[in-house]
């Protein structure tokens, strides 16, 4: 078997990039539980079936985000800006 390289340390940027994802992802996702119960009580399930789907972009939107984010974590500032801005125009 091939030994493995031991990693680097993560850099404070990256943990703080993790910790930022980690907590968006669980908000998000208790955010949108909440939103699609209502809309499945009040509006009926294409209400339900809507908001799901809206819950579904505005995370992977806010996924892919972060992910550049966390790839960048420890670039330079211009290099996290164009980053951020060449995320913004893709997604």
């Amino acid at each position: 078997m091939r030994e493995r390289a031991p990693r680097r340390p993560i850099s404070e940027n990256t943990r703080r990039a993790q910790e930022l994802l980690v907590a968006g992802l669980v908000g998000g996702h208790v955010a949108a539980l909440t939103v699609v119960g209502l809309f499945l009580a009040l509006g009926g399930t294409q209400s339900a079936a809507t908001a799901a789907i809206g819950a579904a972009v505005t995370i992977a939107f806010y996924t892919i985000a972060l992910g550049v984010q966390l790839a960048v974590a420890d670039a330079s500032p211009k290099v996290v800006l164009f980053a951020w801005f060449a995320s913004y125009v893709t997604r």
